[in-house]
């Protein structure tokens, strides 16, 4: 009964981690063999957020195998202030490629400044980005870990800040 018993458990752990990366496989199917490390353009414009950024405008610009982002738009959801951040980015090889989509990543740092209230705000952030980059259109979506150190008005680090960014490329 008692090895019963353990190999039921051990099928509900199964099923549970099966279940946790089921998101994964669209992914790997469009991840057919293709040509490598694909990129939409040199210039991308569109949504998304950043350090001291919510909800804004998102520019990337590659400089060979590196990049640049900044954000500008609202600090705070609520929008009570103006926010600015730049990123310097590690373009790193991509992780899949297919015909439909490449699936790539990114590691950097960089700055953010906020204007809220009559109060001024300053934080620093380290990057980790997981990007998909579509190539019957010119788009990417990004989603980021950024945990951050805020520095100005008081100090605090924030280890569970995130960012996401769909931008077109040109």
């Amino acid at each position: 009964m008692l090895a019963r018993h353990f190999h039921t458990a051990s099928q509900m752990t199964m099923m549970k981690t099966i279940k946790r990366w089921l998101w994964a496989i669209p992914l790997f199917l469009l991840a057919a063999p293709a040509h490598a490390d694909y990129r939409p353009g040199d210039f991308g414009i569109g949504i998304g957020s950043g350090t001291m950024t919510r909800l804004g405008f998102s520019f990337k610009n590659f400089m060979n195998d590196n990049a640049v982002q900044v954000n500008l738009g609202c600090h705070g959801w609520s929008c009570d202030g103006i926010g600015l951040s730049g990123d310097y980015l590690f373009e790193m090889p991509a992780l899949a490629e297919g015909r439909v989509m490449s699936l790539a990543w990114n590691a950097g740092l960089g700055p953010g400044i906020g204007l809220y209230s009559s109060t001024f705000a300053f934080a620093g952030a380290g990057v980790l980005g997981l990007e998909g980059n579509f190539k019957p259109l010119p788009l990417d979506v990004v989603v980021e870990w950024r945990p951050t150190l805020l520095v100005v008005p008081d100090v605090r680090f924030d280890p569970a800040e995130f960012s996401a960014h769909a931008r077109l490329w040109f």
